[in-house]
């Protein structure tokens, strides 16, 4: 089970993260980084779809499917990388913007 921390802002705004493996940065890395506003995360995301894009495109003009599979392989690695660390990077953006982590309550045991 992940672990979810909150996170809360002087303004009064709230947020709560589940940490651990993010299935939506995995499959839609530049959507999930421009989603949650983090411009970094998105240019890299962007350069290895660009990167994926060149390398299919000499693929076809020169036949190399070496370059063609290294684009397609860094890109996966990629994807990787963003469901692995994208959690991570997200709080850490939240936190250097003001927002403080607070203990979540913790559910009450029920006894019948």
């Amino acid at each position: 089970m992940a672990a979810t921390i909150l996170l809360t802002h002087r303004g009064g705004k709230t947020r709560t993260v589940r940490l651990g493996f993010s299935w939506f940065a995995f499959l839609l890395p530049m959507l999930w980084a421009i989603s949650e506003g983090l411009w970094r995360p998105f240019g890299l995301a962007l350069l290895g779809g660009a990167f994926a894009k060149f390398s299919i495109d000499v693929y076809r003009s020169s036949g190399s499917a070496l370059v063609a599979t290294a684009g397609l392989l860094g890109y996966v690695v990629l994807m990787f990388l963003f469901g692995w660390f994208g959690k991570k990077w997200l709080v850490a953006d939240l936190l250097k913007h003001g927002y403080v982590e607070q203990s979540l309550p913790l559910a009450e045991p029920t006894t019948n």
